[in-house]
């Protein structure tokens, strides 16, 4: 599936997401990452089931206040563990789950809107 959107403010855009490959701007990434308009981290992914420490951990990881974290499941749809749900929530974040291929295209919106986001893509 090819990506295009207009320029804006953020550098880093997804630009296609097929194959178990994800590409971002020129680079092609195979395995699971975590990504923001302005950086990239490919050491890092959480899991919708992931803990709340581990959750707590990523955020400071981030180093600011995302207003929406997307996690990109692979290709089966998993649900957020109701625990980390209302953590995020409690953060005054929003917080989505969904297969991989339709959180690029959320991400993506979501940027162009210039909305603070981050996604958690597993590849």
């Amino acid at each position: 599936m090819q990506i295009n959107l207009d320029d804006g403010p953020a550098v880093y855009r997804i630009r296609s997401y097929e194959n178990k490959a994800l590409q971002i701007n020129q680079t092609l990434y195979t395995q699971s990452l975590t990504l923001c308009g302005q950086k990239v981290w490919t050491e890092t992914y959480l899991s919708p089931q992931s803990s709340i420490e581990e959750a707590e951990c990523f955020l400071k990881l981030l180093a600011f206040t995302p207003q929406i974290v997307l996690f990109g499941t692979g290709e089966q749809h998993e649900f957020l563990a109701p625990k980390l749900q209302k953590f995020f929530h409690q953060q005054a974040i929003g917080v989505e789950s969904m297969n991989t291929a339709s959180a690029t295209r959320t991400y993506n919106v979501l940027i162009a809107e210039g909305r603070v986001v981050v996604a958690s893509l597993k590849i």
